[in-house]
């Protein structure tokens, strides 16, 4: 009886090590594979659009084809992250980005900083023009992720000037804090957005092939920004974890914005598409509330310990 049960789970074992074998080489297939695969999706994808047959059997192999290209994709990205990464660890300036994280977030925030306040004044202006709530609501959302994050890069400089450690880490809880505050207030802008997708009809539309590129950088700006959240939550450095709070934040939003993309182009309509809007659009703003609540209670909680509360 021993030596049947050994054999059996023997046999198991081999069973479970072919199929991940299997499952590996699907997903991971070779680089010449993965280019053909991308050429065919392509010209599949452009000639269902092209010809306007998005609900013909043709455009479902389409769309089956290319999500499994773009499974393919996102699989093979932390092979290329980390040939990238160490190509770039080689260059003595490049190397000081990748393992300077201060360094990194301050570059992230200006660069999102300015593309943020951009975008949020042609919003803004659409909206006036037009007299859109939608395009102000929008324009509200981009001004406040870019006060969010200068107040996150004057943070960042002024705790680098403090001299004594404790006096550092005050500062860092305070901007951190404010972080917090300012995050109800972005979760409001995401409310007003959600609101209008539902009440008023309005979504997000990509044109032809935009939708599946922003779906795969969605897809991995969530994956990436969940892992820093999770790696960076019990970093000395207050303003870096709210920093990375915040990605997960906009990256919930993404997502958002995403689903109704994908409805308004693979044709949702009437409740069915309310009932989603409003499940994603609760689900994403009850999420960034729990996240502006614990960046607040946790930055409070940690000046008390330095006697600080109300100086």
């Amino acid at each position: 009886m021993l030596g049947s049960n050994k054999e059996g789970s023997g046999y198991g074992g081999y069973f479970l090590k072919q199929l991940s074998q299997y499952a590996s080489k699907i997903i991971r297939p070779p680089v010449i594979f993965k280019l053909i695969l991308t050429a065919v999706s392509a010209v599949l994808l452009g000639f269902t659009f092209t010809h306007g047959i998005e609900h013909t059997v043709i455009a479902y192999i389409s769309y089956l084809v290319s999500a499994y290209t773009l499974t393919v994709i996102i699989a093979g990205m932390p092979v290329v992250f980390r040939k990238g990464r160490y190509i770039l660890a080689s260059n003595r300036y490049s190397s000081r980005i990748i393992n300077d994280l201060e360094l990194r977030t301050r570059l992230s925030l200006y660069f999102g900083l300015f593309i943020n306040m951009v975008y949020a004044m042609f919003k803004l202006s659409t909206g006036i023009m037009y007299r859109s709530s939608w395009f102000i609501s929008i324009a509200a959302y981009y001004f406040i992720l870019g006060i969010i994050k200068f107040l996150l890069l004057l943070g960042v400089r002024t705790s680098s000037k403090a001299a004594e450690n404790d006096r550092k880490k005050r500062s860092e809880l305070r901007y951190c804090r404010s972080t917090g505050l300012l995050l109800l207030a972005l979760d409001l802008a995401m409310a007003a957005i959600t609101v209008n997708m539902i009440l008023r009809d309005k979504r997000y539309q990509y044109p032809g092939m935009v939708i599946y590129v922003s779906a795969g950088y969605t897809i991995y700006r969530l994956i990436a920004s969940t892992i820093n959240v999770i790696k960076y939550r019990k970093i000395s450095n207050p303003l870096m974890s709210a920093a990375k709070a915040l990605d997960f934040a906009t990256a919930l939003m993404a997502i958002f914005a995403l689903q109704t993309a994908m409805l308004t182009k693979f044709g949702g309509a009437g409740i069915y598409v309310a009932v989603f809007n409003s499940l994603t659009g609760g689900i994403v703003c009850f999420s960034v509330l729990l996240i502006a609540v614990y960046v607040i209670i946790k930055s409070s909680i940690d000046l008390k310990k330095y006697k600080i509360i109300g100086t």
